[in-house]
């Protein structure tokens, strides 16, 4: 059963008090185990998912016991149709029920106040004195910034403090000191869970908090070592430590170093059993800790052996937030001394060196005397020193003459009485050298080297090549059937020590008492004596990690023999080398791993950077193809890398299936429907349309795209079914689904408007003062374009025909315009009414004066608009809108009702434009029609009925 371990999270963006932009970004982390399933923020009452799985690798190192590197969170809202003031409430809960919130205070720009805490209750919880600090910034007057435990309050805290950084970062509240400072005594506060909350408060009472999880623990901390070799540093090649540490949790953050040193091994949390029953109090047992360092790279000396822990920093922006910044906490420390082993050492311990150390050092020993005691007397002292150059340059064994020189020099100094002490100290670092006391004997020892005769030892060395990097074997796999994730994984193999044989011969001088084989390599010396009769063979095993540095120049192992005789005087006779190239290692130390991938051998492309040994890839839609994955190690204390090491190849075939058909189903109002579906499967959006044709409804824009679940589709005509199509589209294709909705009958209105004024003929066949329209044209109005173009007049009539000129009674055609009359209406009355309405009919009555007269009774009448609003315009052209043809003749009854679409035009004319009223002409066919034959009288009957719909 996998283990419970407390819920945390932080919110890292936006923090309390934050004024946004019209885009509000939320990022953070949240941890349990068992794993959360549900991470949520809810706004202006509306719940949204966070977008998880986000790697964070700052986090999985502070909480290495949950296992979740992929802890991260993100959110992007528009908040541009809210209130200035932003309340953010988050839930998260975990597959076991439980749950923790966390509410946040933000506000839109311009809402005027900020502020943070930016010192809290730090990694040993409450103690007995605390002390909180942060920042307050309003537009308005500062009142007060309070402090409550578990919501009591505890206090306020001191205001106004100076702060150049915060008041520079926000130069627009133009406050000098928004710091605050509060300290509170926590010894009388329970022990267990508390709810710490700061909230802050300006003038008009406007407010928002901070809420942060804190403990108050008074369980001990106590670090102990149980056993070491740390006495053994001088000698060890490895340095162990291991013990156990109390803790309220498990130690998991435990660090240690020796100086600067780190361990190459260090394993911490060890689960210790036996600890149980002496320390109940604790809720684990995982205290135990191993430790081992390279006791040869330590600096000479003593060193200090350092045990701390990584405290983490509560943010200030969430409660329960472990910020990645850390402050160490030293828990203990111990003196380690170190002697480093050198040449000059294995001399004073009997150990004989090579020839050339020796006149390196008997250089050394010449020169240093003739400096410091070249004021006792000794003559010619730099030449002295310039001879005592000469004898070793480029040389191992000086030449009989050198020796001579030597030998001057040597017996100089011996007359040289005024030397004293100084002569003694020169004979005693001699003595160290060779274990001869007197110059004499010096003299004849070198006298003795030159006499002796080549001595040869054959040396072979066999030893394989090194690896000098850590190798990386990379796999890959998908998990499922058409390989929409890749899964990497890789091991690191630890640098294995390279072993080999170094063998020598016996030398040629008879008087050889024994051997010293040394060895070099890098780095790495070691010194090994063979007596006359051991084996001439030598197992060596090197371990790069400990003795190489990072390899960027060529190394080469060298082995060298001495023989020494029974005088005790030594000879080189023989050596070998080995040369390894130059090869990148690296270091024991912290390491991070850079993933690439290739698909169809085209380009690497960087996958992820992580400090895991596994990745995970989830492909794109239909990515097709052989793959291929690498990786690298590098160092993050170097920033050298390994070599690209390769996987096995991964055949990619992502094809997406085609997604689930949708069931849609929903209801309908007067001129709309609303959809509603579940979600299927594979789909990545959905499209919804009225009607058979996709295209066809994209195009009267009867058509949605969403990733939602609901939809309406407008502008619909009432009573109808439609047929409403959902559509599930990912990037293989799409697949639909259909239901049938009908949309609601609205309930029409009708409303009648009489006679206001006419102008008609009157009485027999006689004009009374009659207003009128004419034409140009002699044969009277035909066309829309002669109606519009007509000339407004006045007309006395009395006679039968209209006079143009001569006699009084004379007799000619005329041009007739409106030649039955023109109707004035109450308009504003119907623009009231149907003023943003939805006309469905209109009917226009007209009544003839009598039934017998008038020769052209059977023509059909012709419209025209007009906006005479009074019934004197002499000398005026009134606005005419155009002829409609009504194609409606009067019946015998003298009845004309007109009910068409060119009824609804000139209705729509006066409701939306400014005509006021009708006028009538006839349609004279191309005749020539004499005016006692042409006119027609209608009564000052009018009737207008309109059917319409309320909006």
């Amino acid at each position: 059963m996998e283990e419970e371990l407390p819920i945390l999270f932080s919110i890292d963006s936006p923090y309390s008090g934050q004024s946004v932009g019209n885009s509000l970004t939320i990022t953070g982390w949240a941890l349990s185990s068992p794993r959360l399933v549900r991470q949520q923020v809810i706004i202006d009452n509306k719940t949204y998912d966070l977008t998880t799985g986000i790697h964070r690798e700052d986090i999985h190192e502070i909480y290495p016991e949950y296992n979740q590197p992929d802890a991260g969170f993100e959110f992007v809202f528009n908040t541009f149709n809210l209130t200035d003031d932003i309340l953010l409430r988050f839930l998260f809960e975990d597959e076991n029920g439980r749950q923790v919130t966390h509410t946040l205070a933000i506000t839109r720009k311009g809402a005027g106040m900020a502020g943070d805490m930016t010192t809290g209750i730090g990694l040993g919880g409450i103690k007995a004195s605390n002390t909180l600090t942060g920042w307050f910034l309003s537009k308005s007057t500062k009142t007060r910034v309070r402090v409550y435990l578990d919501d009591n309050p505890i206090g306020d805290a001191t205001l106004n403090i100076e702060s150049n950084k915060i008041s520079l970062a926000n130069p627009e509240y133009m406050d000098s000191e928004p710091g605050w400072t509060f300290t509170f005594d926590g010894s009388n506060i329970s022990q267990g869970n508390h709810v710490l909350r700061i909230e802050f408060v300006s003038s008009g009472q406007s407010s928002f908090s901070l809420i942060y999880n804190v403990r108050k623990s008074m369980l001990e901390e106590k670090l102990v070592i149980e056993s070491n070799s740390l006495e053994n540093a001088e000698e060890s090649d490895t340095i162990t430590v291991s013990g156990y540490y109390l803790s309220e949790t498990p130690s998991t953050n435990l660090r240690c170093k020796i100086g600067e040193l780190e361990p190459f091994f260090m394993e911490v949390g060890i689960s210790r059993p036996d600890l149980e029953d002496k320390f109940p109090e604790y809720e684990h047992s995982a205290f135990g800790f191993d430790i081992a360092f390279d006791a040869s790279l330590l600096s000479p000396g003593t060193n200090t052996l350092t045990f701390s822990k990584e405290a983490p920093a509560i943010t200030t922006r969430a409660k329960m937030a472990i910020a990645s910044k850390t402050q160490e906490l030293i828990i203990a420390s111990l003196p380690v001394s170190k002697k480093k082993t050198s040449w000059t050492d294995n001399i004073l311990e009997g150990d004989v060196p090579s020839k050339s150390i020796f006149f390196d050092e008997l250089k050394t020993n010449l020169i240093s005397v003739i400096q410091d005691y070249a004021g006792a007397g000794i003559e010619n002292e730099q030449n002295l020193i310039s001879q005592v150059n000469t004898l070793f340059i480029g040389e191992i064994i000086p030449s009989r003459n050198d020796w001579e020189i030597i030998s001057s020099v040597l017996n100089h100094l011996a007359t040289v009485k005024e030397l004293g002490n100084g002569y003694n100290y020169f004979l005693s670092d001699i003595e160290d050298s060779l274990g001869v006391s007197d110059l004499e004997k010096i003299k004849n020892f070198l006298d003795y080297i030159q006499t002796l005769g080549p001595d040869k030892s054959s040396v072979a060395i066999s030893m394989p090549q090194p690896t000098m990097y850590d190798t990386v074997n990379v796999s890959a796999s998908s998990n499922d059937n058409f390989t929409s994730n890749v899964t990497i994984n890789w091991s690191v193999q630890p640098i294995t020590p390279a072993e080999g044989t170094i063998s020598f011969s016996d030398g040629t001088i008879e008087d050889i008492e024994s051997y010293v084989l040394r060895i070099a390599a890098g780095s790495f010396e070691d010194v090994k004596k063979f007596s006359k009769t051991d084996s001439k063979s030598y197992k060596l095993s090197l371990n790069w990690h400990k003795w190489f540095d990072v390899l960027t120049q060529p190394v080469n192992l060298i082995a060298e023999v001495q023989s020494i005789d029974k005088r005790g005087n030594y000879s080189e006779i023989g050596s070998q080398n080995q040369s390894y190239p130059s090869t990148v290692k690296i270091p024991a130390g912290p390491k991070e791993y850079v993933v690439e991938w290739q698909i169809n051998s085209g380009k690497w492309t960087q996958l992820s950077v992580t400090k895991n040994l596994t990745a995970s890839q989830t492909l794109a839609y239909n990515t097709y193809g052989p793959a291929q994955y690498r990786v690298k190690t590098r160092d993050l204390n170097s920033g050298l890398e390994t070599a690209w090491a390769y996987s096995n190849k991964v055949t990619l075939n992502n094809k997406a299936p085609k997604p689930g058909k949708p069931a849609p189903s929903g209801t309908g109002d007067y001129n709309f429907v609303n959809v509603q579906w579940k979600a299927v499967a594979h789909a990545d959006y959905y499209e919804i349309y009225n009607g058979y044709s996709y295209d066809e409804a994209k195009k009267k824009n009867q058509y949605i795209k969403t990733t939602g679940l609901t939809a309406r589709i407008s502008n619909l005509n009432e009573n109808t079914t439609h047929r409403i199509t959902v559509r599930a589209v990912n990037i293989s294709g799409f697949t639909e689904g259909s239901c049938q909705i009908r949309t609601k009958q609205r309930t029409p209105k009708t409303k009648t408007w009489g006679l206001e004024g006419v102008k008609t003929y009157r009485g027999g066949y006689t004009f009374k003062s009659y207003y009128g329209y004419k034409t140009s044209h002699n044969k009277g109005w035909r066309t829309e374009n002669e109606v519009i173009q007509g000339e407004w007049v006045d007309y006395y009539e009395y006679g039968w025909k209209w006079r143009t000129g001569g006699g009084y009674w004379s007799w000619s055609d005329q041009a007739w315009g409106i030649n039955t009359g023109y109707y004035i209406i109450d308009t504003a009355d119907i623009r009231n009414t149907l003023k943003n309405k939805r006309i469905q009919s209109v009917t226009i009555e007209l009544k003839r004066e009598g039934t017998n007269h008038g020769w052209g009774t059977g023509h059909p009448i012709h419209w025209v608009s007009h906006n005479v609003t009074s019934t004197k315009r002499s000398g005026e052209r009134p606005g005419v809108f155009g002829a409609l043809k009504s194609e409606v003749e009067i019946d015998r009854n003298g009845i004309s009702k007109i009910t068409d679409k060119n009824t609804k035009t000139l209705i729509t004319r006066i409701v939306d434009g400014n005509a006021a009223g009708f006028g009538l002409y006839k349609d004279y066919k191309g005749q020539k029609v004499r005016m006692d034959k042409a006119y027609m009288r209608f009564t000052k009957y009018l009737k207008v009925s309109v059917t319409y719909f309320d909006q």
